[in-house]
């Protein structure tokens, strides 16, 4: 300040805030409506505390001073950024460094009230800096353990869901257990998105599933429809629901969110399952009493990664105000980024399509390896 106030008398002086002196004289301007010296002066005489030195790394060819200065005055640099740009209530700013500037920056893109995303140059990169209003999760591969659950429902109706791999199936089989669990997997991806793409109903996807896996095991297929609906509804339904298990770290997660100190998110799961399926996975293992909605399809119009814009309809909030968790990169991750969310991956260890290794993500990409870490990566994300 030119060396105008900072007396070193008040409290803030003697603490070392020399930026908070109360006899602080601002430049250009003082209490009688007259001039300080040296706001606008070509020389001017200052305390070395007062001062930044540029670094000599720096050429003044490049970077002229009167470039740089502005660069050390944090909250005029932020704010008048945020005023240059005209950012209004509900817009878009993003603040690339979250350093000297950026929290001030920040804070007053806060103050406005637009949407704010805070790109740091940490790990992870691309993390949202703001309040979350609303958490989707995802139900299989995320809350319960569907795959799991499919693969020995499975081994169980061909009689052998404890054998090795490589042990002889039923009578006019095609192969092994393990071989016939893998191909319904494979049966059943194929033709749930047929389900997802709107080519068929959900009955027709589970009845097309039938007619591709009965001749595997041996076993007639019916021109009647209503007997495929059987086979699903009295063979393969009770050993998966029987087989369903719900993570451990579930609880866990939810009952900390639900502890959370100040406005604590909305939950609401957000999944591409059948309804009332869905609903009673919840309800066998209490997670329903969590979760203001279940959203499906068949609420939403639409699968995901489509139904993302109209699940935050739905919960009444912003794509820009929602985070989305699930085990699934390209679709739980990367496609809710891609419709304006923070995609939180869930990566539990294997891929949930292939049973393989987890595929790799983008150093961006937020990961968590448990549900319990949710709580305190909503915490960071809303500071």
């Amino acid at each position: 300040m030119g060396g105008a106030g900072q007396r070193g008398e008040c409290d803030s002086c003697r603490r070392g805030e020399f930026a908070n002196c109360r006899h602080q004289e601002q430049t250009g301007a003082t209490a009688d409506g007259g001039y300080a010296d040296s706001g606008y002066a070509e020389v001017v005489y200052a305390r070395t505390s007062g001062l930044v030195h540029v670094p000599d790394e720096v050429p003044p060819a490049e970077v002229p001073p009167a470039e740089a200065a502005p660069l050390l005055r944090a909250g005029l640099s932020a704010f008048s950024g945020l005023q240059r740009i005209g950012a209004r209530p509900g817009a878009l700013v993003a603040v690339q460094g979250i350093g000297g500037l950026g929290h001030p920056a920040l804070q007053y893109a806060r103050g406005r009230e637009p949407v704010r995303r805070g790109i740091g140059a940490g790990r992870p990169r691309g993390r949202i800096i703001g309040m979350v209003d609303v958490v989707f999760f995802d139900l299989d591969g995320t809350l319960v353990d569907h795959r799991r659950a499919a693969f020995a429902a499975i081994g169980g109706i061909v009689g052998g869901a404890t054998e090795a791999v490589g042990s002889a199936g039923p009578a006019g089989s095609a192969g092994s257990v393990a071989e016939l669990a893998a191909e319904w997997w494979a049966l059943e991806a194929r033709h749930m998105w047929e389900y997802l793409d709107g080519e068929c109903s959900f009955t027709e996807q589970h009845r097309r599933r039938a007619r591709a896996f009965l001749p595997l095991l041996g076993e007639p297929v019916s021109e009647d429809p209503a007997a495929l609906d059987r086979w699903i509804a009295e063979r393969y339904l009770p050993a998966l629901e029987e087989s369903w298990q719900c993570y451990a770290d579930v609880l866990p997660c939810l009952e900390a969110l639900g502890r959370m100190p100040g406005r604590r998110p909305r939950l609401a799961v957000l999944t591409n399952g059948d309804p009332g399926q869905q609903r009673a996975k919840l309800d066998r293992f209490g997670l329903a009493e969590h979760f203001e909605a279940v959203l499906t399809p068949t609420e939403l119009g639409a699968a995901k990664p489509a139904a993302y814009a109209a699940a935050c309809r739905r919960m009444g909030t912003v794509p820009e105000r929602a985070a989305n968790v699930g085990d699934m990169l390209p679709t739980d991750v990367t496609a809710a980024a891609a419709a304006g969310l923070t995609g939180v991956w869930l990566d539990r260890g294997v891929d949930f399509v292939t049973g393989g290794p987890s595929p790799v993500a983008e150093p961006s990409v937020l990961r968590i390896e448990w549900l319990t870490e949710l709580p305190e990566l909503l915490a960071q994300m809303g500071s």
